[in-house]
């Protein structure tokens, strides 16, 4: 059983080394970035840890130098984009100030499922602070997540949302 993850990047550059070193240890077979055209040297960064671990992948997505974070995002083909060029059989989405635990591949060896839901720690400016959400913050939820999924060639993101923000699963078909 492989697994692959997923984590979209955007100046990121302080998370990313706790990031990888989680998903080595937890023995991840993939692990695919995507840099939305960070200035911090995130995607420096990323590119020297992608020669020394091969299950590495970076991919840099050209964001117009003059658009803002909700303008022109685009964060739905972004995702799918990260789906598209996974190959495991189990994808794992993971942000960069997020970990999991390192019997991840373990667990979901147990069992036979389509998707985990999990609970998430966010880490909130430093890798020691986890930031703790109020009830009505509909975008930094501290709710359950979707966060493996199956491998499916019908599941795509999608979004309502005019700048294709705050994406959710969806099976077409």
């Amino acid at each position: 059983m492989k697994i692959s993850s997923n984590t979209l990047v955007l100046n990121e550059k302080g998370y990313i080394d706790g990031l990888i070193k989680n998903l080595i240890d937890a023995k991840i077979d993939e692990i695919i970035f995507l840099d939305g055209g960070s200035t911090d040297g995130t995607y420096e960064k990323l590119l020297m840890y992608e020669k020394i671990y091969p299950q590495i992948v970076l991919v840099k997505w050209n964001q117009p130098i003059s658009s803002q974070y909700r303008q022109g995002w685009r964060e739905k083909d972004r995702r799918n984009l990260m789906l598209g060029i996974s190959t495991g059989d189990y994808i794992l989405f993971i942000d960069a100030d997020e970990r999991i635990d390192i019997n991840i591949k373990k667990v979901v060896s147990l069992i036979d499922v389509d998707g985990i839901i999990t609970y998430t720690y966010h880490f909130w400016r430093s890798n020691k602070t986890v930031r703790v959400n109020n009830i009505n913050d509909m975008v930094w939820s501290n709710q359950a997540q979707l966060r493996i999924i199956k491998r499916n060639d019908l599941v795509k993101f999608n979004t309502v949302d005019k700048n294709g923000l705050h994406c959710y699963l969806q099976k077409k078909g």
